[in-house]
């Protein structure tokens, strides 16, 4: 960081070259996403409601539109001088780093290799080259999975960081799903609460809701991931692939992706159900130390959230993080080969998704053109379909990491016992 540092400062023609080369999609200057924030909070101040309008933004010099909940407007503690940008752009990234050391280190050298060739990924990179909000989101989830290690005071601590991601940006909420670790009196009271304080941040703006931007979407050729890219895009794609034709770079007509939905619905339930009822997976999960666990639990919650919710762009990739310790512990503890050789396969596509915008990068430039301008080529096409089905697999894996957890919580464990019971059959409980 303090290199970078030092080459953007200097004007170093350097920095833009490195950056491009690293995330693809590098701005003229760093920490872009927090300056878009400030500038939300200052023209606000300025202009009242009238802000949420793109043009009344632009005129305060904001580059985005408004599209995080209302609450971000009301920020008002936050230093809106431009001057604070790269002073608050710094002290997040640090924050970040510092989370990062607080990673479980794997055992293995190789593992420990793996965990910092990811942490240089262009996926955490293109997050901390804009300084984007997932960061603090990342910060928050780091603090939960630990919190979630501990007695129930700080277990309070760690949903309360949950919600505060829930109330900044909404997919967090997801999060509230480890609530199922608690006896359902416990997992009742704090969840009817964090949907309460929730709603109470949306009702309290609710007048201001309507005024903000429409989420965009993106092609999905680009620097997005999510479960809708493969399905939707799949009939460009193989065309072009298969028999070298044009390929759109537009959404084409959703019924087109009803077939590779389906088949993808198919594949990814009968491997995660499967992956979850695997023997040595239980084993190997239940053996895991609790902060690894936890962090890939967190980890494994985000993702398979923001997977399935939508599309994302690259930086929320970041995630990957915290479930990379957790599946390396597991692939080492493992003793059953096939499920070794998959966990493994699992870890080479995070590393593969993890480095994407680089290798598109490098693509480009070995074929002559940005890789805009070569998308519709087939290498480029078949770079990206390698990644995509490489975040299927991830996603995949990581349900099943998810799914066996919610079979062997406390809560589902002690629903099953009572019902078991009324129906007079043995209890699973004991």
């Amino acid at each position: 960081m303090a290199v970078m540092a030092e080459l953007y400062v200097t004007g170093s023609p350097l920095y833009g070259r490195i950056m491009r080369g690293w995330i693809m999609d590098a701005w003229d200057y760093p920490f872009l996403d927090l300056s878009t924030v400030l500038g939300w909070v200052r023209c606000y101040q300025l202009q009242g409601k009238a802000a949420y309008a793109e043009a009344v933004l632009q005129a305060c010099g904001v580059v985005g539109p408004m599209t995080y909940p209302p609450v971000w407007m009301h920020l008002s503690f936050l230093p809106t001088d431009p001057a604070w940008t790269n002073r608050l752009g710094l002290a997040l990234v640090s924050a970040f780093l510092l989370a990062t050391g607080l990673l479980p280190l794997p055992r293995s050298a190789g593992g420990r290799l793996t965990m910092v060739v990811v942490s240089l990924s262009s996926l955490p990179a293109f997050a901390v080259e804009r300084a984007n909000a997932d960061l603090l989101v990342f910060l928050l989830a780091t603090g939960a999975a630990l919190s979630l290690t501990g007695p129930l005071p700080r277990r309070l601590l760690g949903y309360g960081f949950c919600l505060v991601g829930g109330v900044l940006k909404v997919y967090p909420m997801v999060l509230f799903l480890l609530l199922l670790r608690e006896r359902p009196r416990i997992m009742v009271a704090v969840g009817v609460a964090a949907v309460v304080l929730f709603a109470a941040s949306l009702l309290a703006y609710a007048d201001e809701l309507p005024l903000r931007a429409a989420i965009p979407g993106g092609v999905p050729f680009l620097n997005m991931w999510g479960a809708q890219n493969l399905p939707i895009a799949a009939p460009l794609v193989l065309p072009g692939l298969l028999f070298g034709t044009g390929t759109s770079l537009i959404w084409p007509p959703l019924w087109t992706a009803a077939p590779v939905t389906i088949l993808l619905g198919v594949a990814i339930v009968l491997l995660s159900g499967w992956l979850a009822g695997n023997a040595a997976l239980r084993q190997a999960q239940a053996m895991l130390p609790a902060r690894t666990e936890y962090l890939l639990l967190v980890g494994a919650t985000l993702i398979v959230g923001c997977f399935f919710a939508g599309q994302n762009v690259a930086y929320r990739g970041v995630f990957l993080l915290l479930v990379l310790p957790g599946l390396l512990a597991l692939r080492d503890r493992v003793e059953d080969r096939p499920l070794r050789r998959i966990l493994a396969l699992t870890i080479g596509a995070i590393l593969l998704v993890g480095w994407q915008l680089t290798a598109r990068v490098l693509l480009g430039d070995a074929l002559g053109g940005s890789y805009g301008e070569i998308a519709r080529t087939r290498p480029a096409l078949a770079v990206w379909l390698l990644h995509e089905l490489a975040w299927w697999w991830i996603a995949a894996i990581l349900l099943a990491v998810l799914l066996r957890f919610v079979a062997t919580s406390q809560s589902v464990r002690l629903l099953r016992g009572g019902f078991a019971r009324v129906r007079g059959l043995p209890s699973a409980t004991g």
